[in-house]
């Protein structure tokens, strides 16, 4: 894996040209946003969020981030590279203190384009990791995944339609290796200042598990503009599905949750 990444890496930087001025070709460096944006009612996107659970003392917490290295725009497409990263938890509230149940990180290289129809080809590593707070309860496993997955989007007035297939290169325990993504998005006009009501939802089908179908909804408030700057949003979810927790990938869940969240 690590032989991958960093040949990647070595080829798309040799590949990059010194930045130049020019009127049909323009480079750009660590952008603050990234040409495709995140998607909306993906539980395991790379951002910031803080989600609790409306029945049980639970809460999901993440610190994620999406780096655009390098971006080349012409008068006919646009092209980029970075990298993303993210670890997100699974907690339970006693009082003041908040025990771990188990964590995941997640790491790994993009390339996205596009202009009416986005792209998006994503190579990520994740690894799973059983919490101190269970280690006494529960056994855990070997969690750990190496997948591509190739996302196209295309955005209609106030909706955005997205799907693509992914496959595990590298899979522990071992299990099938194919998945399909698709989910549709909505955005209102802003309404007083640059708040904007919002809804989204996320479908997955995965091969691992004797066949997984998990189902995402989120909706709420959302300031700020995806295009010009970082986004925040205030809102409910609804899961239904196999666990995106990786050392609980077989147990099905069910949760009802709100929170904030941040992107990218």
């Amino acid at each position: 894996m690590k032989k991958w990444i960093g040949f990647l890496s070595l080829a798309l930087m040799v590949c990059l040209p010194p930045l130049r001025s020019a009127s049909a070709e323009e480079w750009r460096y660590l952008t603050h946003q990234p040409l495709f944006q995140p998607l909306v009612a993906d539980p395991r996107e790379m951002r910031a969020l803080l989600t609790f659970y409306s029945r049980g003392n639970h809460l999901d917490g993440a610190i994620g981030k999406t780096l655009p290295l390098a971006r080349k725009t012409t008068d006919r497409y646009d092209v980029e590279w970075g990298f993303h990263a993210a670890a997100f938890t699974y907690l339970n509230q006693r009082k003041l203190s908040f025990p771990m149940q188990s964590s995941d990180w997640w790491f790994g290289t993009y390339l996205s384009g596009g202009r009416r129809i986005q792209w998006r080809l994503d190579f990520t590593r994740v690894s799973a990791h059983l919490g101190d707070a269970l280690f006494e309860d529960e056994t855990p496993i070997i969690y750990s995944r190496e997948f591509l997955r190739f996302l196209a989007a295309t955005r209609r007035g106030p909706f955005r339609f997205y799907v693509g297939p992914g496959g595990n290169v590298h899979i522990l325990p071992h299990e099938k290796k194919l998945f399909l993504q698709t989910g549709l998005e909505w955005i209102a006009r802003p309404a007083k200042g640059s708040a904007r009501l919002y809804a989204a939802w996320d479908f997955k089908a995965k091969q691992e598990a004797g066949g997984v179908v998990n189902n995402a909804l989120q909706a709420g408030w959302q300031w700020g503009d995806a295009e010009q700057g970082r986004i925040f949003r205030i809102g409910l979810t609804y899961f239904n599905g196999h666990s995106e927790n990786g050392q609980f990938y077989k147990e099905r869940e069910k949760k009802l949750t709100g929170g904030i969240f941040f992107d990218p």
